[in-house]
């Protein structure tokens, strides 16, 4: 609809443009029809036929030899002799001095010019009025051929003009009939692209309620799956801790009846069940922040203290891979405001990933600051292997995993980030992934002080929902 507008006013536009073109055109061929009053040449033409018949009759009376009679004679000399140099300096309408006759004029006033000018040194006497009376009737010829030359060409000049003018006319008519039907044509289009818009409406909101239904539909299912989920794992997770414990019961009070071989299958067992009760611990816990059925306790949370526990508790695993764990910064920090359970959670899941990712012999930095507007700031650096900056967005997503030679043996389906990622949110917090192949990852996390104004925890549900694109814990780390 607003092309049409647009192309409306753009014809417009150039229509009153060539109009007033066609005008102005019109205006010039008009001031040529009636002459100019500056054009000195014209006017001079028009008068030269009269200053020749005026010095004829002063001469004529100068016969007489009366001195009053000579003067005026001279005067008109005079004034028929200026006519050269107008008609030599004027401005020509029409190309005057294109004409014959103008060319026949010139050379006969140069040789009349020239002939009686010294006559008239001291005055005009009487013995040399003949002379010069013969030599202005000469001069009527030539005069009267160029007025009756100019004369023929004013008229065809005008007959052009008035022919162009009634062109110009026509041209205007035409155009403006032709604009109208044009405007017309638009004005038909932009009828029928309205009714169109209209009817783009009309489906649009028809597709807008359907999606709305859609929609509705798509969280009832989410929700189903997620009350699934926590349901079927709670049930999985309570077989799962038997087999988990009668392994380890054997392990212990049978060592001495099974022999290397058998002792290995128990290990097995346990290993696997740990695993695989992990895997439902992770499923269950993000089915409950999408469902909002997390309860959360907000507290006051040392940072120093949480860190420290954090790094006892996965001090196993970084003595096992050969990392070293370096923490700096946290002793000036204000306590946290959060929940501790779920704070130890965030960090837990980061420094595994940023261990298990690490390269034998590499280090892992943790890193404390405050910043200005009252958030505390965790940052955790590793040396692992990285990745490209576009594929963090993949890692950010739940149940995807970056897959090459260096990863694909370790454990994990994509879920400890998204829980992290989940979790940081509720808490008013941010986290943000910067990353390169073979320099290792940098995960900040951004979490309120507890003099921060105004801070509460958001609702588990919300949260949850707010986080559209949650972090996968082997892949965000697996990228560092």
């Amino acid at each position: 609809m607003r092309a049409v507008v647009i192309g409306m006013i753009c014809l417009l536009t150039i229509a009153l443009i060539v109009i007033g073109g066609l005008r102005q055109l019109q205006m010039g061929h008009i001031g040529t029809l009636i002459g100019y009053s500056e054009d000195n040449a014209s006017w001079a033409v028009h008068q030269l036929q009269a200053e020749q018949q005026r010095l004829e009759i002063a001469l004529l009376n100068a016969r007489t030899g009366s001195p009053r009679a000579l003067q005026e004679s001279a005067l008109r000399y005079e004034t028929f002799a200026s006519r050269q140099n107008v008609l030599a300096t004027g401005v020509f309408r029409n190309n005057l001095q294109d004409l014959p006759a103008y060319g026949a004029l010139m050379a006969a006033f140069r040789g009349f010019l020239s002939e009686h000018d010294p006559m008239m040194a001291d005055g005009l006497q009487q013995e040399e009025v003949e002379a010069l009376l013969a030599a202005a009737i000469a001069m009527r010829t030539p005069t009267n051929a160029f007025v009756l030359a100019e004369n023929s060409l004013l008229n065809r000049t005008q007959t052009d003009s008035r022919n162009r003018i009634a062109s110009v006319e026509r041209i205007s008519i035409v155009t403006l009939v032709v604009l109208g039907l044009v405007m017309l044509a638009c004005s038909g289009y932009a009828l029928v692209v309205l009714r169109r818009a209209q009817n783009s409406e009309r489906s649009l909101a028809r597709s807008k309620d359907e999606l709305r239904r859609a929609l509705t539909a798509a969280e009832s299912a989410n929700a189903a799956k997620s009350s699934f989920l926590a349901n079927m794992s709670h049930e999985l997770r309570t077989p799962l801790n038997a087999v988990i414990g009668f392994s380890e019961f054997l392990e212990i009070s049978a060592a001495e009846r099974l022999d290397e071989r058998q002792r290995g299958y128990l290990a097995d067992i346990r290993t696997s069940g740990t695993h695989l009760l992990g895997i439902l611990s992770d499923i269950l816990e993000l089915s409950k922040l999408e469902a909002g059925k997390v309860e959360f306790t907000a507290a006051r949370v040392p940072a120093q203290d949480l860190i420290d526990e954090c790094v006892r508790m996965l001090a196993p695993d970084a003595r096992r891979n050969g990392v070293a764990v370096e923490v700096s910064g946290l002793e000036v920090l204000p306590a946290i405001q959060g929940d501790r359970t779920r704070l130890r959670q965030i960090f837990l899941n980061l420094l595994s990933n940023a261990v298990k990712y690490s390269s034998e012999g590499g280090c892992v930095r943790i890193l404390g600051a405050l910043e200005i507007d009252a958030f505390v700031s965790l940052r955790i650096q590793d040396e692992g292997i990285g990745m490209h900056a576009d594929d963090i967005e993949t890692a950010l997503r739940p149940f995807e995993r970056l897959r090459d030679a260096k990863t694909s043996n370790l454990e994990g389906i994509g879920l400890g980030l998204t829980i992290v990622k989940t979790l940081v949110d509720i808490h008013g917090g941010q986290l943000d992934i910067a990353s390169e192949i073979g320099r290792g990852t940098t995960v900040t996390v951004r979490l309120p002080a507890e003099s921060h104004p105004g801070h509460a925890i958001s609702d588990g549900r919300l949260a949850a929902t707010s986080a559209p694109h949650a972090l996968d814990e082997s892949e965000a780390v697996a990228t560092g």
